[in-house]
């Protein structure tokens, strides 16, 4: 076999491993990830080494340039997806097991120069320093990354455990100083969320009818939002929605069955707590629905719903809620 041939190979190795180990849908959440520190770390690592005459690839045939293997990049990228899924959640074997990736990748480094496909002035002090130091910040750049992207999904759903636990207790007593303190947390969390996500429907109708009937914006999202959820709902993975019904305090089998499930602990919560049913009870008339419909779609939040409609859409939603 040509020396430039044996990464390739090597690559496929490492494909074939993570498509029989790491299920669909976890390559897909880490591909992010693995590509941005490994592939790209790798990238930038070796266009340094190959600049400053440190280290470099050699024999790699069509597959690189200037001392960049292609090949290692794609391999890098798919070594990290493996490292994310497999690391321990608990210390200290996370940090046995990082310790590991980097005597693993210390091995490796000798392994290629060894094969004649890679040239370094160190065999020892350099590699050994040079991936502990990609490893700590590929650990830590995963976990704070991680947070940033899909953190705000947890928010969201803490915030409705935290409503549905609180606010009735809140509503009942207000010398309850205890709920009112989660109440505020969620309000926090959901404020934070939903800066990430943006807002949806709810509000774009919501801002509608804070302006024609001058009535709080708070009590008209809250007798909008079950409507919308039904009709955002075909949109959403069914996981997404058992999740939320978990957060609620609530069991359901499957979509259907979670879909009116959150929207009946909705609209229990709001009448708990006081809030009219139905927006004939805060003043819609049918007449206005048209226009009312028409400014929502205009709505700057409206393009940031999980679903997008049309006039028709609107109309029904609103509707459904008179």
């Amino acid at each position: 076999m040509s020396l430039y041939l044996l990464f390739p190979a090597f690559t496929m190795f490492f494909a074939l491993a993570l498509i029989a180990t790491v299920p669909r849908e976890e390559i897909l959440r880490l591909s992010f990830y693995g590509i941005i520190f490994g592939g790209m770390a790798d990238i930038l690592v070796h266009s340094f080494g190959y600049f400053t005459g440190l280290f470099a690839w050699i024999n790699y045939g069509p597959f690189g340039f200037i001392g960049v293997h292609l090949f290692s990049s794609i391999s890098w990228s798919i070594f990290f997806i493996l490292f994310y899924y497999f690391m321990p959640k608990k210390k200290p074997f996370n940090y046995l097991f990082v310790c590991a990736g980097i005597f693993a990748s210390f091995l490796y480094y000798n392994l290629v120069l060894d094969l004649g496909i890679f040239q370094a002035q160190s065999r020892f002090l350099l590699p050994l320093f040079g991936f502990g130091a990609w490893f700590i910040v590929a650990t830590w750049g995963f976990y704070q990354l991680k947070y940033l992207i899909e953190g705000k999904k947890n928010l969201a759903l803490d915030a409705i455990k935290l409503v549905f636990g609180y606010l009735p207790r809140a509503y009942e007593n207000g010398n309850d100083l205890e709920a009112r303190e989660k109440m505020m947390f969620a309000n926090i969390m959901a404020g934070m969320a939903f800066n990430h996500a943006g807002l949806g429907y709810v509000h774009a109708l919501a801002h509608q009818l804070g302006g024609f009937y001058e009535y709080p914006h708070g009590c008209s999202t809250a007798v909008l939002l079950p409507y919308v959820f039904d009709f955002n709902s075909v949109s959403v993975p069914e996981e997404k929605i058992l999740k939320i019904c978990e957060a609620m305090g609530i069991s359901a089998a499957n979509r259907i069955n979670a879909v009116d499930s959150v929207m009946d602990s909705i609209k229990n919560l709001s009448a708990n707590i006081g809030i009219p049913a139905k927006l004939s009870e805060i003043g819609l008339k049918i007449e206005d629905i048209e226009t009312i419909s028409k400014n929502a779609l205009k709505d700057i939040s409206s393009f940031t719903n999980p679903r997008q409609g049309n006039l028709e859409d609107m109309s029904k939603i609103l509707h459904a809620a008179f």
